[in-house]
């Protein structure tokens, strides 16, 4: 990483202290930074990115409403303090539209079938439903989309991991959870209920 990006990166952070830890989206990490400096936001749909620190996610880009019918995203930059995210986990979602629409078309060939008796004489009339069949069933299975979702108190944030690497996703899931640890540790020591000399 060169300096002006690793300059940029620290300048957007709230605490001059905090250390970056983990990215998401990295591709696209000058975009983020502008974008949460400014709090402009350019609209592309695979923008989603992230920076976990050691105190902090900052999140900018598409978040999904896994709670609607049709995954609707809104645009929206975050920040959220670590000891805040209560979950993290993924979320895969299919429009189920396609998959009944090919289940009908079936059931209409089959029952066509049954009725004409000797169906196998021609195969003719059946090559339009077969080929609608794939294609519906094609679109079902390519409209799989994975989310990434990370819940904390008050809210939640979900992106397409769709433009994600998945080495990239499960890594950044891992230092979550690190970090979370560390906190966890720390508060324990804190208060007594756990010896600082021990991991």
């Amino acid at each position: 990483m060169n300096t002006t990006t690793r300059n940029s990166t620290e300048n957007l952070f709230y605490c001059p202290d905090e250390k970056k830890v983990a990215e998401i989206g990295t591709s696209r990490l000058k975009n983020l930074t502008a974008d949460l400096i400014t709090g402009s936001f350019s609209g592309n749909i695979n923008k989603n990115m992230a920076i976990l620190t050691d105190k902090r996610l900052y999140f900018s880009g598409n978040n999904i409403n896994i709670f609607s019918k049709n995954l609707g995203s809104t645009l929206t930059k975050r920040v959220v303090n670590v000891r805040d995210i209560t979950g993290v986990g993924y979320s895969a979602f299919k429009s189920i539209i396609w998959l009944v629409l090919a289940l009908l078309i079936l059931g209409y060939y089959v029952m066509m079938a049954v009725i004409m008796g000797s169906w196998l004489d021609s195969l003719v009339p059946f090559i339009p439903g077969v080929i609608l069949i794939t294609l519906f069933l094609v679109i079902y299975y390519a409209s799989k989309k994975t989310v990434l979702l990370i819940e904390y108190t008050g809210g939640f944030i979900a992106f397409d991991l769709r433009w994600i690497e998945k080495y990239e996703h499960e890594n950044f899931v891992r230092h979550i959870q690190m970090i979370k640890d560390k906190i966890y540790s720390s508060v324990a020591v804190d208060q007594g209920f756990k010896n600082s000399n021990t991991e």
